[in-house]
């Protein structure tokens, strides 16, 4: 991926060369609530981030749009319908984002056409800053090319793209203790709120007790939920200290997301924020979240242990991790895991073996974006 390039534009007919990338068919399994089948789309689903799989019709019209991580989904006509309206504004997004500016998205977006363009390359000027970079005597407490030669980032990448692949198999818990396990005796009504689409909901308390024995069940469900949140908030940071060093050649050596968050590019906090509105303040909220949720002792305390079980921090953290993960292949960060697998089978006296051999190999990279070049011709914040 490192090319040499001069500074003109990229110019595609559609944003990441094509809408379906490959064919494909998942069957989840026994934790997950559906099955999918289609076609992937290089798009998002507003409300988890999560990948996009689609189906089409004999004449090429997409019938169902479907989020592969939650299940949210739109079918029929609305399905064709929302693959326009995501087009329409991919294409008025493409120029900006091939400059490294950020998307423009509709508010009432199901789904978006995430745009994660081929910026442009320039090895030679970047080998030359990290060269110089190297010369330089690090600062202590940070991360530096002293660590990081040029290409080693991309394996922090590909870390946080791994753990995230990984929580995202966990069966989906909605609540650490469900509302299925409680035996209600008695509700007391406080209010009645109308909301703003003209939904009725009824506040109230409920006493009662639980159905059955919660602790081999809540353990199992706290469990999901502090691996979720640690592992979530460990690819955060991981993948913020990876765009750090291709972009600025240093990171701090520090757990604070927020920190790591505002030391980046103001261009980067600005696509960030474009592709998840709550991203600041997910990170402000869950800023010590792996420096202290894998801690578990007896001092911990009340308020702690509500935390670690706190579902909607996860999920968030969650969301905002592979958000940073699109963020980091705009900032040209790669990170790849291939195999090859050679079987042996040997017959002795009617008895059969087997051997298997696997050979991983892990590879990563930056592509020589320089962003330094792009910023000092000033591009940043011009919209076409």
């Amino acid at each position: 991926m490192e090319t040499e390039g001069d500074m003109g534009p990229v110019n595609r007919d559609e944003p990441n060369g094509a809408i379906v990338e490959i064919a494909w068919r998942e069957d989840f399994d026994d934790h997950s609530t559906y099955k999918a089948t289609g076609a992937t789309i290089v798009g998002r689903c507003t409300y988890c981030w999560g990948r996009l799989v689609g189906r089409q019709d004999e004449d090429k019209r997409w019938t169902s749009i479907e989020c592969r991580l939650c299940g949210k989904s739109v079918e029929g006509e609305d399905a064709m319908s929302e693959m326009e309206r995501m087009h329409r504004e991919a294409a008025a997004n493409l120029p900006n984002v091939c400059w490294g500016l950020a998307a423009e998205y509709r508010e009432d977006a199901k789904f978006v056409l995430k745009i994660l363009p081929d910026m442009i390359r320039n090895k030679a000027h970047v080998a030359e800053r990290i060269a110089a970079k190297i010369v330089e005597k690090p600062r202590k407490e940070w991360l530096s090319r002293h660590d990081f030669p040029g290409g080693t980032a991309g394996y922090l990448y590909l870390q946080a793209c791994t753990f995230l692949a990984g929580i995202e198999s966990l069966p989906r818990v909605q609540s650490v203790i469900p509302y299925s396990d409680f035996n209600s005796e008695e509700l007391r009504i406080s209010g009645v709120e109308v909301a703003d689409d003209g939904s009725t909901h009824v506040l109230g308390k409920i006493a009662g007790r639980f159905r059955r024995p919660l602790e081999p069940e809540l353990m199992k469900r706290m469990g999901l939920v502090m691996m979720s949140g640690m592992t979530s908030a460990f690819a955060c940071e991981l993948v913020l200290k990876a765009i750090l060093i291709t972009r600025l050649d240093e990171a701090r050596k520090t757990h604070d997301l927020l920190k790591l968050y505002n030391d980046l590019p103001e261009d980067s906090r600005t696509r960030l924020k474009a592709d998840f509105a709550e991203i600041e303040d997910v990170l402000e909220q869950g800023r010590y979240t792996f420096g202290k949720w894998r801690y578990f002792d007896t001092d911990v305390g009340e308020k702690a242990i509500q935390t670690m079980l706190d579902y909607p921090k996860a999920f968030k953290l969650a969301k905002a991790a592979r958000v940073i993960v699109d963020e980091g292949e705009i900032a040209g960060l790669e990170g790849k895991v291939e195999g090859e697998v050679k079987g042996n089978v040997e017959t002795d006296a009617g008895d059969e073996s087997y051997q298997e051999q696997v050979k991983l190999q892990v590879i990563s990279g930056e592509c020589s974006i320089p962003w330094d070049l792009l910023q000092k011709a000033g591009w940043w914040g011009k919209r076409s």
